[in-house]
Order: structure tokens, then C-alpha cells, then sequence
């Protein structure tokens, strides 16, 4: 086993084309887009307390993005959270020591879990949820992608047999000139004798999706909701519902932001133990809803961190 640490670079590089595989090889402005709307919903649960030199968007896109940070002491500039390597490992497999680079450090500086250093970490494997993120942008892209061909194939298209070149560039200004809403055409008496426009693809409208694609797409977007902890209603329009049976996936939710939190806080309680920090994370009041004797759910309980 080689136990020699990675440089910073190194592991930029790895985990870029081994955690972000949708990054690389889609290369589809919907799928950012996409992928950019999904992680901000993600970031959203979560309410971070965090020292007032911590830029927030630094520490959340990479505890989000690549599943940890590591938050360790050093001379320069106090307490700071900083993406790491690992350079040892405990009995259990755990990361014990590490290994942190930046161009503004003198020297790189080693981290000794529990002592100056401490990793907080979102699931029990270290891995951020990127993947998560990509497989729902890929699928909420092609829907885009369907509803835009759908689009373009519900335009009433027409073709009409002319004899020549020049009849058929005066059917074509007719035609456009009457599609652009001119109320009076005036063609040659014998251009469209006899010969009318036949519609290229019938029954355009027996075609059209959109709509069944749109709740597609809200299907989509609630079911990352749902896995991410953000509580939502499972709706279907195909049948008509009433209050009872429009029922909120409150235990769906729960799953993996439960083990979120759990894995927060306790590294968390362990950061402040060794550093004295202000520290703390909690979900927000709009996602920790619990039910009140009414059965009904109750937004106004925040977990505590």
C-alpha cells in the first residue's frame, strides 16, 4: 500500500474525472443549467453558522460538490476550511491525518484528525452527491430536449405539386405572406387551380406532448426533491385527487437528509471540541416540518445543530 500523499493538483484531477464524470462528457448548456438549479435546491436545506472569514459559497461547493472539507489550524491564518489529502488512515479505515496545499500558505501544512484538524463530511462514504445531481440534470435536459422537438414537429407544414421553379417560389410568398397574417393574397388565377395544400405531417395535434412532458418534468424535480430532503407533493394529473389522496413523502424525505445532518453535527460537536469555534448547522425551518396533533405538518420547528 502506497501511503505517500497526493498533491492538491493530483486529486483536483481525480476527482474531476471520477466524481464529475457528467461534467466532462456532456458538455450540454441545459444539463448545467440543470445541474446548477439541483445543487442550489440541495444547498438549500441546510442553514450554516460559520466564522465571518469563511466565504459560504466556498465551503458549501465543496462539502456539496466533492462530499467533504477539511477545517485545520494553522499559524497564518487561525482556523480555516480547506479541501485536503489523506496521508494516514485508523483502525477502522477512517481518515486520521492529512495532508492541505494552498498558494497562500508558507509551507503545506499536516492536519492530525481530532488534534488540529477536523473533516466534515456529508455521507458515510465521503462522496459529495454530485452524482446524484448529474443523473437528474441528464434526465430533466433530455425532457427539454423532447419538449423543444415536440415544438418544432406540432408547426403545421404543407406541401403543394407546382410545374416550375418560379410557381413554386409564388406559392411559397402566398403562403408566407397569408402565415404572417396579410388578411388579402393575391395569386395568379391558375397558380392554385386545382391543386390544394395538402398538410405534410396530419394530425399535428394528435402529436403534441408538451403538456404530459411538463408534468414529466415536475415528476422529475420532485422525486430530487424527495431524495435530497426537501419535503414536496406527489401529484399526478392523470387522476383526479382529492386533499386525502394528494399525501406528502414526509418519511421519503427524511432518509438521506437525516443522515446529512447526523454527520454534520457530530463533526461539528467535534470541531468546536478542539477549536472553540462558533460553529453549528441545522435544516431550515421550510424543510424540518414535523407533524402537529392535527396530523397536519408544522413548518415552524427547526432541528437544532
Amino acid at each position: 500500500m502506497n501511503s505517500a500523499p497526493i498533491w492538491f493538483g493530483q486529486q483536483q484531477y481525480l476527482d474531476h474525472f471520477n466524481t464529475q464524470p457528467t461534467q466532462v462528457k456532456a458538455g450540454s448548456q441545459d444539463l448545467d443549467t440543470h445541474k446548477r438549479y439541483l445543487c442550489t435546491k440541495l444547498c438549500s436545506v441546510y442553514k450554516f453558522k460559520l466564522p465571518g472569514n469563511w466565504p459560504v459559497n466556498w465551503f458549501r461547493f465543496w462539502l456539496f460538490q466533492y462530499g467533504s472539507i477539511a477545517v485545520i489550524y494553522t499559524k497564518e491564518f487561525g482556523w480555516t476550511a480547506q479541501p485536503y489529502s489523506i496521508t494516514g488512515i485508523d483502525l477502522y479505515y477512517q481518515p486520521s491525518s492529512i495532508l492541505v496545499t494552498n498558494h497562500m500558505f508558507r509551507t503545506d501544512k499536516k492536519g492530525k484528525i481530532g488534534v488540529n484538524a477536523q473533516l466534515i463530511h456529508l455521507m458515510d462514504d465521503y462522496y459529495g452527491l454530485d452524482d446524484l445531481v448529474g443523473k437528474y440534470a441528464s434526465i430533466l435536459a433530455q425532457i427539454d430536449k423532447d419538449i423543444q422537438v415536440n415544438l418544432m414537429n406540432a408547426n403545421v407544414s404543407v406541401v403543394s405539386q407546382v410545374k416550375s421553379k418560379k410557381q413554386g417560389d409564388s406559392v411559397a410568398e402566398a403562403y408566407g405572406q397569408a402565415t404572417q397574417g396579410r388578411p388579402f393574397v393575391i395569386v395568379n388565377e391558375d397558380l392554385m387551380k386545382d391543386k390544394p395544400l395538402e398538410t405534410l405531417l396530419p394530425s399535428p395535434k394528435q402529436n403534441y406532448i408538451v403538456g404530459e412532458l411538463l408534468q414529466a418534468r415536475r415528476n422529475v424535480v420532485n422525486q430530487f426533491l424527495t431524495d435530497v430532503g426537501i419535503p414536496n407533493y406527489n401529484m399526478d394529473k392523470k387522476a383526479q385527487q382529492n386533499d386525502r389522496e394528494i399525501a406528502e413523502n414526509d418519511d421519503e424525505t427524511k432518509a438521506i437528509a437525516s443522515v446529512i445532518l447526523e454527520n454534520l453535527q457530530d463533526d461539528f460537536e467535534k470541531l468546536r471540541a478542539i477549536s472553540g469555534l462558533d460553529i453549528s448547522v441545522s435544516l431550515r425551518p421550510t424543510y424540518s416540518k414535523e407533524r402537529n396533533d392535527n396530523g397536519k405538518t408544522d413548518p415552524s420547528r427547526d432541528v437544532p445543530a
